[in-house]
């Protein structure tokens, strides 16, 4: 079978996008995106940085306009986010273009057959950030942007290790029905700063950074200024580091 029709029949099989956490009762954690990660030989340790970016609003402006910046200083950039409009390869971007079907299913394959080896049953969602993360690695990519999904510390991104950046842009009540109040949004999307790999930590947000910071093994660098403006301000000082 074509890789093409093996990726895409597999992922018709795992539960779909908005079935992030298992079920109900299941604790949601980053254990078997790490152990696929680390069974596929850690290709999240080729890249030189990792920015990643969680958020209830402006993470996907501020991916954006802090990948134009890095490509504009000659570097070679990966950017992983979710979900897509049309396309699977929406997902992963390569120096700011969209990768092939090809790279995708074969990167899709990998992570099947390795699940399979080890009797490993990943989301949907898990499956295509460990994708990128291949494809992003064939490409000899540098710096690799990443979004969160979905809080912080159990989203799949979180399992990327190595040197990291993190950046926390405005905090909302986004998935209410999970984290119930605003200060239980901020300490999930928070544990992507409460690593051993965390080099330099920004944020946008106003009202939670005291929850934010209790987290963080640096300071934060807190980025203020005019809300329309924040996220490109926020952009250019990453961009700096």
């Amino acid at each position: 079978m074509e890789p093409i029709s093996t990726a895409q029949n597999w992922l018709s099989d795992l539960r779909q996008e908005k079935e992030v956490l298992r079920s109900a009762d299941d604790i949601p954690n980053i254990k078997i995106t790490t152990q696929l990660l680390k069974a596929l030989g850690n290709p999240d340790h080729s890249f030189k940085t990792r920015i990643i970016i969680a958020g209830s609003a402006g993470k996907g402006t501020t991916a954006r306009m802090l990948e134009q910046i890095l490509l504009s200083t000659d570097k070679t950039v990966g950017l992983i986010s979710s979900p897509h409009l049309q396309s699977i390869t929406e997902r992963t971007r390569i120096n700011g273009r969209l990768i092939s079907l090809l790279d995708w299913s074969e990167a899709i394959v990998a992570v099947k057959e390795k699940s399979q080896d080890l009797n490993l049953l990943p989301t949907y969602y898990e499956a295509n950030i460990i994708a990128s993360v291949l494809i992003a690695k064939k490409h000899k990519v540098s710096y690799l942007i990443a979004e969160v999904g979905m809080g912080g510390d159990f989203d799949a991104v979180h399992a990327i290790s190595g040197s990291r950046v993190g950046i926390i842009t405005n905090i909302g009540t986004d998935h209410r029905e999970i984290f119930k109040t605003a200060g239980n949004t901020a300490f999930a999307k928070a544990g992507i700063l409460d690593t051993p790999d965390l080099i330099a930590a920004f944020s946008t947000e106003k009202k939670h950074q005291s929850i934010l910071q209790s987290r963080s093994k640096y300071s934060i660098e807190w980025i203020k200024g005019i809300s329309s403006k924040l996220n490109k301000k926020l952009a250019r000082e990453v961009g700096k580091y």
